[in-house]
């Protein structure tokens, strides 16, 4: 089953309180419908909608930097630099 935060396919089942091991979201299953996104939600003390949000902040984040070290360490190994 698709996580309802980050939408990977990391659930055996939707409301038995399962956490995606790809976000984190501990999936109790009360609000399935978009309408009910603004709602806290039991055990992890913030929205799907605010949670969702921080998710992909911090994704983005730790892409840049992987793609900052990466071209640090082509840099590092390049006798041009």
């Amino acid at each position: 089953m698709k996580c309802p935060c980050c939408l990977n396919k990391t659930l055996k089942k939707r409301g038995d309180n399962e956490i995606c091991q790809t976000c984190f979201w501990e999936d109790e299953g009360d609000f399935d419908r978009e309408d009910h996104e603004g709602y806290l939600v039991g055990p992890n003390f913030m929205t799907l909608v605010d949670y969702r949000n921080r998710w992909i902040q911090e994704t983005d984040r730790e892409r840049q930097r992987r793609e900052f070290k990466c071209s640090h360490q082509y840099k590092k190994n390049d006798k041009r630099y």
